[in-house]
């Protein structure tokens, strides 16, 4: 007999998504896509151009008389030898940016397809097969929730274990923006599992969307709690 799958961490749920849409990216993750930021190389690169530019000024605005003919034949010289150099550079840089792009919106797409197989599993995409399902999530949401269909036939078991924990840490998230129970660090601490974050910034989204609504959720979910609390301190102490 085997023993059961279980998935105890934000990263072992993170990890378990990407398996199951096949990502590319170890770094691609239900928090988020990655953020678009300045590549080092084309730093490097508007750094080289900035400094050829700056000898172009010094010739334009006549600094280079304080270096009499000999600067002038010295600047000459350094710019014939240094432009093919400052080209390459700037090439390179330019590849280097390029592969950093690539890698960044293949990330992007990897979470699209993560979303995609999470809606599935939480029952937000149960077919994902229909034709409007692209439209309304997305193609890679629609993508992701193919793969999680076709994990859910052929690994059913480790399908229910990652379903039960996605729901109850989904739920989580909701009761806590709910009931407000968690505040500082906790609730920090708690928002590390993607799946909790996702529950708790919906139902968040719910409080100013629709107020009357968000009101009526609560007072069910402190009902249900409290009758937690009193089935707990009715039943019989162990031994």
């Amino acid at each position: 007999m085997t023993d059961p799958v279980r998935f105890r961490s934000p990263a072992e749920i993170d990890s378990a998504y990407r398996t199951i849409v096949g990502a590319h990216s170890h770094e691609a993750s239900l928090q988020g896509p990655p953020e678009e930021h300045a590549s080092t190389g084309m730093a490097v690169a508007v750094g080289i151009e900035g400094a050829h530019a700056g000898v172009d000024l010094a010739e334009g605005v006549g600094l280079t008389h304080l270096a009499g003919a000999a600067g002038d034949a010295a600047i000459g010289l350094g710019a014939t030898v240094t432009a093919p150099f400052i080209q390459l550079g700037v090439g390179l840089a330019e590849i280097n940016h390029a592969w950093e792009e690539h890698d960044r919106r293949g990330t992007e797409v990897d979470h699209h397809q993560m979303r995609g197989a999470l809606l599935y599993v939480l029952g937000r995409i149960p077919n994902p097969d229909r034709a409007e399902v692209a439209e309304q999530f997305g193609t890679h949401e629609r993508d992701g929730a193919r793969d999680a269909a076709r994990w859910e036939r052929t690994r059913p078991a480790a399908f229910e274990a990652l379903r039960e924990r996605t729901v109850a840490s989904f739920e989580a998230g909701r009761t806590a923006a709910l009931l407000g129970t968690l505040r500082g660090a906790a609730l920090e601490t708690a928002m590390q599992d993607p799946v909790f974050r996702l529950g708790y910034e919906e139902t968040q989204g719910l409080r100013a969307s629709d107020p009357a609504a968000f009101a009526a959720q609560a007072r069910e979910a402190r009902s249900l709690s409290q009758a937690v609390e009193l089935g707990r301190a009715a039943a019989p102490l162990p031994g």
